[in-house]
């Protein structure tokens, strides 16, 4: 839970919730793979259900970032670097919104019939792949100037 303090949150606060966000989103990635262990040649029934999820938290971990840490991120770095930084940050949010509602579209009740695991599984691991690096970067990043 994200409390206030007067009303707004300290950095510390604001990194820490940040920080929990990634390994609960790290979470969901072991869930995805899980989802396919054995070598399955079948959609697990609750894989639609928590890939909405996983896409719902993840927009929503990325707009907290927007609001909280980016602003500290141009108060702690000079302007050029800040901006350098926060654009390349920003398209990294942006592929991966777009990877997970691709795949969200992909386990569509639509799409579910005869949708390719060997697809899916791909879409699953590249997401779940580039989410980690995403979070490692910023794990590694954020502390250092906030």
């Amino acid at each position: 839970m994200r409390e206030k303090l007067n009303g707004r949150k300290s950095r510390a606060e604001s990194l820490r919730s940040v920080l929990n966000d990634h390994e609960m989103l790290e979470e969901y990635i072991d869930g995805f793979n899980r989802l396919f262990t054995n070598g399955t040649t079948t959609i697990p029934k609750d894989a639609a259900a928590v890939t909405r999820e996983f896409s719902q938290k993840l927009i929503g971990h990325f707009a907290y970032e927007e609001e909280h840490i980016f602003p500290a991120l141009r108060a702690a770095m000079p302007s050029a670097d800040a901006a350098q930084l926060i654009s390349e940050l920003r398209e990294e949010h942006d592929d991966l919104e777009r990877k997970a509602k691709q795949l969200s579209k992909m386990l569509s009740p639509a799409n579910l019939n005869g949708q390719n695991v060997r697809l899916l599984r791909m879409a699953m691991e590249d997401l779940g792949n580039q989410m980690q690096r995403h979070s490692t970067k910023e794990n590694e990043l954020f502390p250092s100037l906030l």
